[in-house]
């Protein structure tokens, strides 16, 4: 196969990515399984960011730069503010991943593999589950990270210092975790390349760290991130916590051999036929996020479905790619390795969100546009999880049932635990009452059908008794005609 034809091949794999991806992405959210955690959250900054209003995020009760650190997102700005809407985020979200292809196919051409072949680890890198699931959860700015650092990887292997470095710059700016990876990036560039490109990539990661936990606090009102807590297994402090681990090696082994977690491994190697195993020392970047993962008390991060994966795939296809060229070395036939490939490819979409255990599980599509005509566009509105990401575009978006009680909102410990296992406060019918009385609000937006509704971040029992409690509030009323899958009820006039 000529490397021309190979190259429209490559297109055309990226377009029908593109094409399923974004039909599945869209198909979630007019089935009202996207939610405010994330997809809502986004959107609303990126529609403050495009008005020029105030940057506070309703949605989350941070800045919109003080939750994470994530200045890759202000790029999506432009092109928000030329179509904004939902359908431009997961859209956008889906082309940039989709562009994490053309570099895999690179690197395996780099390692001597076939056009054919190398069209073939393209498409595992897109059929991935990390990297399909990926694209799947709502919209998040760390989905940049999977292409960016495949492309770092790739400029590394081809000693092309700078657009490895300008790649670099780009996975620093998803995540404040993400120097992380690049530090140990820096060891697998001493292996490959020199002692250079170890220090330059060292320094690139650790300024990474430094500069996103100070742009943290800095939009924080100087307190740091509570993101650390979600080790408190093992110590008050990153300090305490790596020292734990590394001093008691048996219990850091018992933590990490969890049923959950052999899972959740099998979801990241399986798939591939565990070739990155061939090549550890392409591997080693994958630790630091791969061990947060796995070491995290929250349930969420040990799951594939959702976003954690976006710095894994690249280096496992990375280093899928150098265990495939090495099983050629020691006397493997090109057509082993083809099936061995093909199967691979295979798995992948079988384990991924295409599979049909996975699209089985959609819902109805929704029916919501009698709602959003009753919903005005300066409205306060408080909306269940479900279908925040429907409202998202305005100044004021709360998520059920804050402001009236507030649950995982702010800057708080006690705000990422809400967020992680539902623990709070119990709340009583009093305080509910109260709160309502106590709030300045236009709206409440709650789902008719209890299959669509989202209890997050509440348990089912506090749900349904605070939603009960507003819906027989006299300080609301429910707006007429209720039509659909959802219903507004918006405040009394006073008399």
């Amino acid at each position: 196969m000529s490397e021309k034809r190979a190259y429209k091949l490559l297109a055309l794999l990226m377009g029908l990515y593109t094409a399923a991806f974004s039909w599945l992405a869209l198909e979630r959210h007019w089935r009202m399984q996207t939610s405010i955690f994330d997809l809502g959250i986004f959107d609303q900054a990126l529609y403050l960011l495009t008005q020029d209003d105030s940057l506070f995020l309703t949605t989350r009760g941070l800045h919109v730069h003080g939750d994470h650190f994530h200045p890759i997102l202000l790029l999506f700005a432009p092109l928000y503010l030329l179509s904004p809407s939902v359908t431009t985020l997961l859209v956008l979200q889906t082309l940039v991943i989709a562009a994490g292809a053309y570099p895999a196919y690179r690197l395996a051409r780099h390692h001597g593999l076939e056009a054919r072949w190398s069209l073939v680890v393209a498409g595992v890198y897109l059929a991935h589950p990390a990297v399909g699931f990926l694209n799947r959860f709502d919209f998040h700015p760390v989905a940049v990270m999977a292409p960016a650092l495949l492309f770092a990887v790739l400029y590394l292997e081809e000693a092309k210092p700078i657009p490895y470095t300008l790649a670099l710059l780009a996975t620093l700016a998803c995540t404040e975790a993400a120097g992380f990876t690049v530090i140990a990036l820096a060891v697998t560039a001493l292996w490959v390349r020199d002692k250079r490109w170890f220090l330059g990539t060292f320094t690139l990661g650790a300024l990474g760290i430094v500069v996103a936990k100070y742009w943290l606090r800095y939009f924080n009102h100087d307190q740091s991130s509570p993101y650390a807590m979600l080790y408190t297994n093992y110590g008050t402090s990153e300090a305490e916590v790596a020292l734990h681990l590394l001093s008691q090696p048996l219990n850091t082994v018992a933590s990490l051999s969890t049923p959950l977690n052999f899972e959740y491994l099998f979801y990241l190697f399986g798939p591939v036929l565990f070739l990155p195993l061939l090549a550890p020392d392409r591997l080693l970047p994958i630790l630091p996020v791969l061990l947060g993962n796995l070491l995290s008390w929250r349930y969420s991060q040990h799951r594939i479905e959702n976003h954690y994966g976006a710095a894994l795939a690249p280096i496992l296809i990375w280093a899928a790619v150098v265990g495939w060229k090495r099983l050629q070395t020691r006397g493997v036939s090109e057509k082993v390795l083809g099936t061995l490939l093909s199967v691979a490819f295979l798995s992948c979409v079988y384990f991924g969100p295409l599979g049909v255990k996975h699209r089985s599980r959609l819902n109805p599509r929704a029916s919501l546009e009698n709602v959003k005509q009753q919903v005005h566009p300066d409205d306060v509105v408080v909306a269940d999880n479900a279908l925040g990401g429907h409202f998202s575009q305005r100044e004021r978006l709360f998520l059920f049932p804050n402001p009236f009680v507030r649950v995982a909102w702010g800057n708080t410990s006690g705000s990422l635990v809400q967020q992680s296992s539902n623990e709070y406060r119990p709340v009583s019918r009093g305080a509910v009452r109260r709160g309502l009385e106590a709030v300045s609000l236009d709206c409440i937006v709650l789902p008719i059908d209890s299959e669509m509704r989202s209890d997050f971040p509440l348990l089912p029992g506090d749900s349904s008794m605070i939603r009960a409690e507003v819906e027989r509030s006299p300080l609301w009323e429910k707006v007429e005609p209720v039509e659909g899958d959802a219903f507004v009820l918006r405040r009394r006039a006073k008399p």
